[in-house]
């Protein structure tokens, strides 16, 4: 388990993790387990998440269950900046869409609900409302980062200061001075009320 830094103690409480083999299994079986590691190792996934947040080509589970769905429903979109998963998602939400396999619905909705729970697993909020979240958020941006990351993991494990620079910029959606940023909050919005019907 190359991501933790090879730690015994972690590995032997995710053994299954090491039986993964394709690219980037272990990181994702690491973090479905991640209550179950060493605070360095969940600091060290969340780290990673972060460098990787933007390209989806880097998430080797999506990028194999929507193969057929990016070539016809995304295609010759650049791959940075979250530009793909946007796509996929927007496509995906509607149960009429025939052409999205479960198994890509699936990653789709696990990777956007994962890009939405922090803002520094967002490429486009963390780089396109930098300035709104100086000017409106700073007090919450201190929060999140004086806060060891492995105890900001993401809203769903009821860590409460995962979400709140997200939450102050929709507090503050109106004043929001920079376009790009509104338009990166619009989707975080949009998600955030989304219904997915099973």
């Amino acid at each position: 388990l190359i991501v933790c830094g090879a730690s015994q103690p972690d590995i032997a409480k995710v053994a299954e993790c090491g039986t993964e083999d394709g690219p980037g299994l272990q990181a994702l079986c690491l973090r479905r387990h991640r209550q179950e590691l060493s605070k360095p190792c969940v600091a060290e996934l969340f780290r990673r998440e972060q460098e990787t947040a933007g390209d989806i080509r880097l998430n080797q589970p999506l990028v194999e269950a929507c193969k057929e769905e990016i070539d016809s429903m995304c295609k010759g979109l650049d791959f940075g900046e979250g530009a793909v998963l946007k796509c996929l998602w927007q496509r995906s939400k509607f149960r009429t869409t025939s052409h999205f396999s479960e198994e890509c619905r699936r990653q789709v909705r696990s990777a956007t609900h994962r890009s939405t729970a922090d803002y520094r697993l967002n490429y486009r909020v963390k780089s396109f409302c930098s300035q709104d979240i100086d000017t409106f958020c700073a007090e919450e941006k201190a929060l999140v980062g004086t806060t060891p990351d492995s105890e900001l993991v993401d809203e769903a494990s009821g860590t409460p200061n995962s979400g709140v620079v997200l939450h102050c910029l929709k507090a503050h959606f109106a004043e929001l001075a920079q376009k790009p940023c509104k338009d990166a909050m619009s989707h975080v919005m949009q998600v955030h009320s989304a219904s997915w019907v099973a």
